[in-house]
């Protein structure tokens, strides 16, 4: 029994190692835009956060 559980366990482990290694897909234009925009709406709601944190 423990040698079935030992067996899955490193099966698992070795199948997330290998899916990881995957390289993403490509992004598309709209999601470059999309991207772009939240990263500009992070930007600005750390720094609206930064402002009230100095009041």
């Amino acid at each position: 029994m423990k040698r079935v559980l030992i067996a899955s366990i490193m099966l698992a482990l070795a199948g997330g190692s290998a899916w990881a290694k995957l390289p993403a897909a490509p992004m598309t234009e709209e999601q470059k835009a999309k991207a772009e925009e939240a990263k500009a709406k992070a930007a600005e709601a750390a720094k609206k956060g930064a402002k009230l944190l100095g009041k």
